[in-house]
């Protein structure tokens, strides 16, 4: 990548033509005998669980209560009936046992919240295990869950994706070619190439990018069904190095627990240290959560939401008070140390 002109934190990936994040041997991070790409995380859920009712018989989804409500919506036409049970990665007595019957037409989705809190599943010899691990991409191998999901593009710099993968059954379902698909990726390409070029300097126009990239997330929304992961797109994906990229992650996570300090009334990833998707804060009160915001976006970091539009008490005080902010691969340790600095003059400011 050349000269960074435009210096930003957060905020979508751009085009990753960097060499140092670039295979060099064919190592690949998965194993492509248990592993299945798709177009997105809900497009692999999709068809795991179109799969599941012809395969296994399952009758029932249950989904945890607070969580992307896109994915409920993406699946809302199968013949199977989706049960939200009550979990939030702040909820109180977490490993108590929630009322699903042990019984193999029952499956159960546990997230992986942030890559710091998942929901202790105990006792279910019968009742099928899946797994999305969106936020923590480095624990798919040693996952013990009967199918694992996720998108790809919440870690990694890829312009679409999302996986399946088990260690458990040999049979997995594959996705569909669908000429829609191939439209989004080329879209989203755009985008991210387009914000190269602005980080760069080569161009000025910020919002070109932006609208480049809305468009394709509305895009995404269209039910696709089993749409797989289009040959553009696993051409970048196989060229990354995804636990490279991941690593970097995960040492800018230690760099950002070096360097931030402990703050009255806000709990830090869950109040978990060195572990983590990225930094997530959470606070007591709406009002304090959006003064934050809006302060590290005038500091040019760009913080985001996870997730809008939930529907219970508990899980709407929780999208209401929590702001996840970014520390991937993008940034090196002088970057999070800048990063952490406006986080602390921030709290060291602020009127309580």
């Amino acid at each position: 990548m050349g000269q960074i002109v435009n210096k930003e934190f957060g905020s979508d990936f751009h085009l990753c033509l960097e060499e140092k994040w670039l295979l060099k041997k064919g190592n690949h991070f998965f194993n492509k005998k248990k592993t299945s790409f798709f177009l997105s995380g809900r497009s692999a859920l999709f068809t795991l669980l179109k799969f599941g009712i012809k395969e296994h018989n399952w009758e029932k989804v249950f989904i945890p209560s607070y969580y992307c409500y896109e994915v409920n919506k993406y699946i809302e036409e199968l013949p199977i009936e989706v049960i939200t049970y009550p979990f939030n990665p702040f909820t109180k007595n977490q490993n108590e046992s929630i009322d699903i019957v042990d019984k193999s037409t029952n499956v159960i989705v546990n997230p992986d919240y942030f890559g710091v809190k998942k929901r202790t599943v105990k006792g279910y010899v019968n009742a099928f295990i899946i797994e999305d691990l969106t936020h923590n991409l480095l624990s798919v191998i040693n996952s013990k869950a009967d199918y694992v999901f996720g998108s790809l593009r919440k870690e990694l710099p890829l312009p679409v994706g999302g996986f399946l993968y088990s260690n458990i059954h040999n049979k997995i379902p594959k996705g569909k070619i669908k000429l829609e698909a191939k439209k989004i990726v080329f879209q989203k390409i755009t985008a991210m190439y387009l914000k190269k070029q602005y980080l760069e300097g080569e161009i000025s126009n910020k919002k070109e990018c932006r609208d480049h990239y809305i468009a394709s997330e509305d895009e995404l929304e269209l039910k696709l069904g089993e749409a797989k992961l289009p040959r553009v797109a696993q051409a970048i994906l196989e060229e990354l190095d995804i636990e490279k990229i991941l690593n970097q992650k995960a040492n800018n996570l230690k760099y950002a627990f070096k360097y931030l300090k402990t703050y009255n009334n806000v709990s830090i990833n869950c109040s978990i240290k060195n572990k983590g998707f990225g930094l997530i804060f959470k606070f007591k009160t709406k009002e304090r959560r959006d003064t934050f915001r809006q302060y590290l976006i005038k500091e040019s970091v760009f913080p985001a939401i996870l997730w809008p539009s939930q529907k219970t008490d508990l899980d709407i005080e929780v999208e209401n008070t929590i702001v996840f902010v970014h520390i991937d691969y993008r940034y090196i340790e002088k970057d999070i140390k800048y990063i952490t600095g406006k986080i602390n003059t921030f709290f060291k400011n602020e009127k309580l």
